[in-house]
């Protein structure tokens, strides 16, 4: 049994990060690319092994809707958190999925989903995986 996401990690409302650590800002909205097949999961990973290669350019990783998902299960997703500075997952869409899963990162900051927007607003993502 993994413990309660909420229990390992504060729900911050204010939230702020270092440009200068990066210039890479992405946003992953769903647990697959494109369309929900093999090809769609397989086109994910390949996404997140090219990230993985680019990591020290990252300075702001986000995950949202049913992005969500991949915390429990995807370690290329995993491996892209621990790596990055800054990464904000929305507390609404974990609720909505009931994805319960153990992050250690003191990187990580879960908002609600009006703070999530108004970061991808300010942020403006140059990297949007849907």
């Amino acid at each position: 049994m993994t413990p309660d996401l909420n229990n390992e990690i504060e729900v911050m409302a204010d939230f702020s990060y270092d440009e200068s650590d990066g210039d890479l800002k992405v946003l992953i909205k769903h647990d697959y690319y494109s369309s929900n097949n093999d090809l769609g999961i397989s086109y994910l990973n390949s996404y997140l092994d090219s990230l993985l290669m680019e990591s020290d350019r990252l300075c702001l990783l986000i995950i949202i809707d049913s992005a969500v998902k991949l915390l429990e299960n995807n370690a290329k997703l995993h491996e892209l958190i621990n790596r990055s500075p800054s990464t904000i997952i929305c507390n609404n869409s974990l609720e909505h999925y009931g994805i319960h899963c153990e992050l250690n990162n003191s990187s990580i900051i879960l908002l609600e989903l009006d703070d999530v927007i108004d970061t991808i607003i300010n942020s403006s993502p140059n990297i949007i995986i849907e």
